[in-house]
């Protein structure tokens, strides 16, 4: 699930440098100029989303790349999800413009952006700063062989490193980092530092209920038409979207269509209302599923646009 498609990810990222924004790739340098997709493309930006997002979309839009999901993952830090009209490729972005360290990373965007290599196509982050962010996001995700095989290999001393780590993350995110350079492997967690991420936690947490992610669309027709249509949108979005939920009546079914609307999933039911709330799209199923597929990325889409 994620990006399908370099060549598409390319186009996007390339309409994203049409942006007025600063643009810079934060990793996956190697495999970017390999031509090979990662999940998603990690990109810092100088702006929030919402101050360029229409535009951008509207760009995206005219190149046949619909934007169908905006997932805000962190706080000031979005997936924009992206697909062609038939879902046949996609891509996904996370835009990363949290200035003072507020998420879950600690990373301050604006100094990153501040020493980026704008001679390479599409400019990404200063190699050092890269190195950091790799090793802080091994740290996160507890992963000690792989935040070794980077300590093994540093880009410059511990004093500069340690310097480094304290101008691009936010005091607490560089204190585990620096630990990790002194020590050589991955600080254990404390109780008062867990403790203090919950603040950032409910931020997040509110962020997703103002502005929910998730897409429910409700198919009618014939049964058995109705079934087949939803399981060829179901197969087409699955390569793209973390998860595409298919809901027939019965107990559970609305419990799990009501917590999607909150994450970057697509909920398909048949003949199902939406408790609390209309469905996004309803739809009669009468032509076929790839025209079924195609009115509901435009109904995603228009979402934003």
């Amino acid at each position: 699930m994620g990006t399908t498609s370099l060549e598409m990810a390319r186009r996007v990222v390339g309409i994203l440098l049409e942006q007025p924004v600063t643009v810079a790739l934060l990793d996956g340098f190697d495999r970017w100029d390999r031509g090979e997709p990662a999940s998603d493309i990690d990109v810092a930006v100088s702006r929030s989303l919402a101050s360029f997002g229409p535009k951008f979309f509207e760009s995206l839009a005219v190149a046949d790349c619909f934007a169908v999901v905006i997932w805000n993952y962190d706080i000031d830090a979005s997936s924009v999800f992206v697909v062609d009209e038939n879902v046949d490729e996609g891509v996904r972005v996370d835009l990363y413009y949290d200035d003072v360290g507020a998420g879950q990373y600690g990373l301050r965007a604006r100094a990153v952006l501040a020493r980026i290599d704008a001679s390479t196509s599409p400019p990404r982050i200063d190699s050092v700063d890269a190195w950091l962010c790799s090793l802080r996001e091994r740290l996160m995700q507890r992963q000690q062989l792989r935040a070794e095989a980077l300590l093994a290999d540093r880009p410059a001393t511990d004093a500069a490193l340690d310097a480094r780590a304290a101008e691009i993350f936010e005091p607490r995110a560089a204190e585990g980092v620096r630990a990790a350079v002194e020590t050589g492997r991955i600080p254990p967690r404390r109780l008062a530092r867990a403790l203090g991420d919950y603040p950032g936690l409910a931020s997040r947490g509110m962020e997703r209920l103002r502005h929910p992610a998730g897409f429910w669309v409700d198919l009618r027709g014939e049964p058995a038409v109705v079934e087949r249509t939803a399981t060829h949108v179901r197969e087409r979005f699955a390569k793209v979207l973390p998860r595409v939920e298919s809901l027939t009546s019965g107990p559970g079914a609305i419990p799990r269509g009501m917590a999607g609307r909150l994450k970057p999933e697509l909920v398909i039911s048949r003949g199902m209302r939406r408790p609390l709330a209309p469905v996004d799209l309803t739809l009669e199923v009468d032509t076929g599923p790839d025209a079924t597929t195609q009115a509901i990325v435009r109904g995603m889409a228009d979402r934003y646009l």
